[in-house]
């Protein structure tokens, strides 16, 4: 997402939701040790390939030592029950792990999140997989699934924050 068209969005997604970025960084980024993690559920291995395809495509990549994602290497390592390694992704000045459990979670620092433009750069990302996939996709705090921050499902954001006072 270009810093041109970041004013537009930040308008029409997040201020829509009634939150400001200060309220929205508070509850969603804060800084407590932990990462916060973007899954998406019951991803199937057809669903894999599509995101691999998709991240080659749109983003800067790093895994093992290469600039793409080998998807028959992650299969062919799952299959002997290796680790396939992590890949690491790069939208502005944030990096989204990614480490193919078998689950589809990316771990993100809340540290890298510090402008709305990160916050419309994560956002971006998160619509473009559910677009692709068909299916929602959620930012929570780490390990905690059933208890979403936010999620995406294609182009429709829902805020999920407890605003404490």
């Amino acid at each position: 997402m270009s810093v041109d068209t970041v004013g537009a969005f930040l308008h029409n997604h997040i201020m829509a939701a009634g939150y400001t970025w200060d309220v929205i960084k508070a509850n969603t980024y804060f800084v407590d040790g932990s990462l916060r993690d973007i899954f998406v559920n019951d991803i199937t291995e057809d669903e894999w390939g599509k995101w691999v395809d998709f991240i080659n495509a749109a983003y800067e990549i790093d895994w093992d030592d290469k600039d793409k994602v080998d998807y028959e290497v992650i299969k062919a390592r799952w299959k002997k029950h290796e680790s396939p390694g992590t890949a690491k992704l790069f939208i502005g000045n944030i990096q989204i792990n990614t480490h193919f459990f078998g689950d589809f979670e990316n771990d993100i620092d809340p540290r890298e999140v510090n402008t709305e433009y990160d916050h419309a750069c994560i956002l971006d990302y998160m619509k473009s997989v559910s677009e692709l996939l068909g299916k929602e996709v959620y930012l929570s705090e780490e390990n905690t699934k059933n208890d979403y921050l936010v999620k995406v499902h294609r182009g429709e954001i829902e805020y999920n924050l407890v605003i404490e006072e």
